[in-house]
């Protein structure tokens, strides 16, 4: 939260973490931190900052059903003054739903 960085330095810092393909066994211990943290990056960093971390830290991918019900708890107490953090959110509760769609369209072939 202290981090003097620029918001480049930020990027590549987050990238360089959150490879899910590469390094998944190393980033998923950090998925439910990232619930924890974020609205508190929401409240006390630009929001700049805020947007690279949180689209790029996002464990929505996994479409699991605890990453649904964080969204929503996160939805439910988000500011609605931060628009682009609701919507965010609203974003990541539709990729969780894409994601279980096209896992079931798999399962069935």
């Amino acid at each position: 939260m202290d981090s003097k960085d620029s918001v480049l330095i930020s990027q590549s810092k987050l990238s360089g973490f959150w490879n899910r393909y590469q390094q998944f066994d190393l980033i998923e211990p950090y998925f439910e931190k990232y619930y924890e943290i974020l609205p508190e990056i929401i409240e006390k960093r630009d929001r700049e900052f805020a947007q690279i971390f949180m689209s790029g830290l996002t464990p929505a991918f996994m479409a699991r059903d605890s990453d649904e019900h964080h969204f929503k708890e996160l939805l439910e107490k988000a500011n609605p003054e931060k628009h682009f953090y609701v919507q965010f959110l609203k974003q990541q509760l539709e990729v969780i739903d894409t994601a279980r769609k096209a896992r079931k369209l798999c399962e069935e072939d």
